[in-house]
C-alpha cells in the first residue's frame, strides 16, 4: 500500500476521541458500543420496495475496465474508469464518454473524484492537483475553480454547495489542521473558515507515527446528504453545513470505551478491542449506512477469497450497520449468507445487496463485473429468476451489471 494512503488511513482511524465532552443526550446518538453482540439479519424489504438488474451495453466505445467509482443521478448511471467517465441511461444503454484529460485550461490531468448535480446534471470533476472543473451533461466545459491558499494548509476533497459556493476539507503538513474546512466563491474568495473545534492544531510531536510512514495526512470525512454536506473530524460530533453556510449537528457517535483515542501510545492505537468507521457513511431520509471495522468484536470474522481465487491471509473483521433515523435505532448487521455482508435480498431471493451510492431520487446502486455476476448466478442461495434471465445473454467479457434498489 502506498505510504500516503496508509497515512490517510491511519490518521482517519485515530480521530475518535473528543477533547470537548458534550451532553450527548442533546442530540440523536448513534451508539456503536452498546450494540456489540446484538447483530441481526436485516431484510432489503425493510428499506426498499424493488430491485432491478441492468446489464450495461457492451460495444467498442463503451468498454469498461475495473470501475473505480460510480453514481446514479437523473436517471443515468455514471462510471469512472481509466478510459474516462462513461454514462449510461437507466436501461443500460450507452450514452457518451467524457474524457477531457490533458494539460489545457479546460482539461484535467487525472480525476481524483467526481460528482453529478441532481438539479442541473452538471459534472464536477476534482483534478488530482485539486482544482475543480465543471462540465455540463454533454461534457462541455463551464468553468474551473481554484481552491484558495490558506497558510500551510492544502485542500483535500472539494465540493460544490451552490452555484457560487464551494467547500474544501483541509490538511496541514505535520499538524492536525487549525481549520478543517474553508468555504469560498467561484473566484476563490474566502467566505468562511471552519475551525477545528475538536482537536485544535496539535503538532506532529504529539501524534503517534507508525514506523515507515514519512508523514501524517489528517483530513475530515465528508459526505453528502440531500443539499447538505456532513462533516466529521474525529471526536463524537457530526456536523452538517448547508448552502447558506449554516452549521448544525444532526447526530453524534458513541464508541463507548472502544473508540480509538487521539493522544495515546502506539500499542493502544493498534489495540484490537477498538472499533472505527471505515470510509464514508451513506445517508437517506430514513437511515444512515455504515461500514465498521470491528476488530476483535466482529461477530462473524472470516478469511475472504481474493480475486486470484486464493484465501486471504488477512481476516475480514468488518460489519455493516444501519441507523434508523426515525426510530433512533442502530442495528449491527449479521451476515445473511456466510461470508457475505449486506441486506438479505428477500425481494426476489437474489444476491446479498449493499450499495456504494444512494441517489437524490432514492435509488441505491451497486456495480458487479460480469464475472462476479455470473458467479453469483451459479449459486442457488444468491441467484433469482431475474438474475438468471440476465445471465442467459451475458459473457465474462461483457460490461458490468448495475443493480439498483428503489427505496420506499
Amino acid at each position: 500500500m502506498p505510504k500516503s494512503y496508509f497515512a490517510i488511513l491511519f490518521a482517519t482511524c485515530i480521530m475518535f476521541s473528543c477533547s470537548q465532552k458534550k451532553q450527548i443526550s442533546d442530540y440523536p446518538v448513534i451508539s456503536f458500543a452498546s450494540e456489540i453482540g446484538n447483530e441481526a439479519v436485516v431484510n432489503l424489504s425493510s428499506v426498499a420496495d424493488s430491485i432491478s438488474y441492468i446489464p450495461l451495453e457492451t460495444k467498442n466505445s463503451s468498454l469498461l475496465n475495473n470501475p473505480l467509482s460510480y453514481c446514479y443521478e437523473n436517471g443515468k448511471i455514471y462510471i469512472l474508469n481509466k478510459y474516462g467517465l462513461m454514462i449510461f441511461d437507466s436501461n443500460g444503454k450507452f450514452i457518451r464518454k467524457i474524457d477531457r484529460k490533458g494539460r489545457g485550461p479546460q482539461e484535467y490531468l487525472q480525476i481524483k473524484r467526481f460528482e453529478v448535480s441532481p438539479e442541473t446534471g452538471n459534472i464536477l470533476i476534482q483534478n488530482l492537483i485539486q482544482s475543480l472543473n465543471e462540465y455540463d451533461s454533454l461534457g462541455n466545459f463551464i468553468r474551473k475553480i481554484e481552491p484558495p491558499k490558506i497558510d500551510d494548509c492544502q485542500t483535500f476533497d472539494n465540493f460544490k454547495l451552490s452555484d457560487e459556493l464551494y467547500i474544501s476539507s483541509l490538511t496541514e503538513n505535520g499538524k492536525l489542521p487549525r481549520f478543517t474546512f474553508v468555504l469560498y466563491d467561484s473566484l476563490s474568495n474566502i467566505e468562511k473558515k471552519i475551525p477545528n473545534s475538536d482537536v485544535n492544531g496539535l503538532d506532529s510531536s504529539q501524534l503517534i507515527l507508525i514506523p515507515g510512514v514519512m508523514r501524517v495526512i489528517v483530513a475530515a470525512k465528508t459526505f453528502r446528504y440531500s443539499d447538505n454536506l456532513r462533516l466529521y473530524f474525529g471526536g463524537d460530533t457530526v456536523r452538517s453545513i448547508d448552502k447558506n453556510m449554516n452549521v448544525t449537528i444532526p447526530y453524534i457517535y458513541d464508541f463507548g470505551e472502544f473508540g480509538v483515542p487521539l493522544k495515546e501510545t502506539y500499542d493502544l492505537i493498534t489495540d484490537m478491542s477498538r472499533i472505527s468507521i471505515s470510509g464514508n457513511p451513506m445517508e437517506s431520509d430514513g437511515f444512515v449506512l455504515f461500514k465498521l471495522y470491528m476488530r476483535n468484536h466482529a461477530a462473524e470474522p472470516f478469511y475472504p477469497i481474493t480475486r486470484t481465487g486464493v484465501k486471504s491471509e488477512t481476516q475480514n473483521q468488518t460489519e455493516y450497520a444501519i441507523f434508523d433515523k426515525i426510530n433512533s435505532k442502530l442495528t449491527l448487521m449479521k451476515q445473511p449468507i456466510k461470508e457475505q455482508l449486506g441486506f438479505k435480498n428477500d425481494l426476489d431471493g437474489g444476491l446479498v445487496f449493499w450499495p456504494n451510492y444512494i441517489s437524490s431520487d432514492k435509488r441505491m446502486i451497486k456495480i458487479f463485473t460480469a464475472p462476479e455476476f455470473l458467479e453469483l448466478v451459479q449459486k442457488p442461495e444468491t441467484s433469482s429468476p431475474a438474475m438468471k434471465e440476465i445471465a442467459k445473454t451475458l459473457t465474462e467479457e461483457d460490461n458490468p451489471v448495475a443493480v439498483i434498489a428503489r427505496l420506499k
